[in-house]
């Protein structure tokens, strides 16, 4: 088993890079100026509209499916998400279609990123003294990773970086968060189960306790 402070070191790496970055977009706004202003500010509304609905998806979905598959279901759709992006920027195909590639990519990092750091709210489990600290913790790199399109912006403006580059370099970055995951998290799952089974109402001293109560005799009746 992974030691568990590469666990979280690993979880707090996907809420950075992913759970809030729709929010960054006042700084990556500057890569979209030709289309219209009221489009522009469309795309944002949805996307973070997108973003405060999804966790009604992924709570379900994790746990039916636990931690390693939520956060494949989530990193995946970054990963579209963010190569939808890519293609806003290919020229053969923005005609008419850019302000779509870009409505539907944005949107689907809106609605992913809850989604991969929903799985890393289990990190609390394996620091029981400290769950508070690890759950606060979690909650403020969602604030922070909005930090991420000001970097796009900030290469930009000092390395002439295209959205292409950027957000090819971004999907690359996601592949990476997907396959730690899957290496990762099922430590988590592990967790959650045993969590589970100490407050399942079906544990062995819950059973013999009804058990004996069943064979008790009725204090009433042998009166």
């Amino acid at each position: 088993m992974a030691n568990k402070g590469v666990i979280l070191a690993v979880a707090y790496t996907h809420v950075l890079l992913t759970s809030g970055v729709v929010f960054g977009w006042a700084a990556l706004e500057v890569f979209y100026m030709d289309l219209d202003q009221n489009v522009r500010g469309l795309i944002f509304t949805a996307a973070a509209s997108l973003n405060y609905l999804s966790n009604l998806v992924f709570g379900p979905y994790l746990d039916a499916y636990g931690c390693r598959a939520c956060s494949r279901f989530a990193c995946t759709l970054m990963i579209v998400g963010a190569l939808l992006m890519v293609a806003a920027e290919i020229p053969e195909w923005q005609a008419g279609r850019r302000p779509w590639f870009v409505a539907t990519g944005f949107g689907l990092l809106g609605f992913a990123g809850p989604g991969v750091q929903m799985p890393t709210l289990r990190c609390e489990l394996l620091f029981p003294a400290r769950a508070a600290l690890v759950t606060s913790t979690n909650a403020s790199l969602f604030d922070a990773s909005c930090i991420v399109f000001l970097v796009f912006n900030l290469l930009r403006s000092f390395a002439g970086a295209s959205a292409f580059t950027l957000f090819t370099s971004y999907a690359l970055c996601l592949v990476g968060l997907l396959i730690s995951g899957q290496v990762f998290f099922g430590t988590l799952d592990r967790a959650a189960t045993a969590e589970q089974a100490l407050t399942s109402p079906s544990t062995p001293f819950q059973r013999n306790s009804s058990q004996t109560s069943l064979g008790c005799p009725d204090k009433v009746s042998s009166v």
